[in-house]
C-alpha cells in the first residue's frame, strides 16, 4: 500500500493513528463537559432539595432525594475518572485541560504542591456551605410553619 501511494509506512500508518487520537480526545473532552454540567446541576439541586421534599411527600420525598443523590455519585465517579486518567486535580489543571491545554512542567509541579492544603480548604468550605445552607433552610421552613 506505502508503494501504490508512494507514502512511508510510518507516515501511513502514523498519520491515522494521531487523527484517530484526536478525535478520541475530543469525544473524551465532550463527555467530560457534559458529565460536569450535569453534575453541577445535579449537585445544586441536592443542597436545596431535601427539606423541601420530604415535608412535601414524607418517605416518598425522602427516597426521591437518595435516588437524586446516587444519581450525583454516579456522575461524581465518572468526573473523578476523567480527572484521574488525564492528571487534573486542581482548579488550575481543570481549566487548562477545558481549554485544550497542557500545564508545563514547571507549573505542574507547583499544581501538585498545592494539591494537598487544597483539599483540606475544599473540605471546610464544603463543610462551611452545608451549615450555611442548613441555617438558611431551617430559618425558612420556621417561616413557613
Amino acid at each position: 500500500m506505502s508503494e501504490v501511494f508512494q507514502v512511508s509506512l510510518d507516515n501511513l500508518i502514523k498519520g491515522d493513528l494521531e487523527k484517530m487520537k484526536k478525535e478520541i480526545d475530543a469525544q473524551e473532552f465532550e463527555k467530560f463537559q457534559k458529565d460536569g454540567n450535569v453534575f453541577t446541576v445535579l449537585f445544586i439541586i441536592l443542597l436545596i432539595a431535601p427539606v423541601p421534599l420530604v415535608l412535601l411527600w414524607k418517605w416518598a420525598g425522602l427516597a426521591i432525594y437518595l435516588a437524586l443523590f446516587g444519581i450525583t455519585m454516579i456522575y461524581a465517579v465518572r468526573i473523578e475518572k476523567y480527572k484521574k486518567k488525564y492528571d487534573i486535580q486542581t482548579y488550575k489543571e481543570i481549566v487548562a485541560f477545558t481549554d485544550g491545554k497542557s500545564l508545563d512542567e514547571i507549573e505542574k509541579t507547583r499544581e501538585e504542591a498545592k494539591r494537598p492544603y487544597q483539599k483540606v480548604l475544599l473540605a471546610a468550605g464544603a463543610g462551611l456551605l452545608v451549615v450555611v445552607i442548613a441555617v438558611i433552610m431551617t430559618a425558612v421552613m420556621k417561616w413557613f410553619m
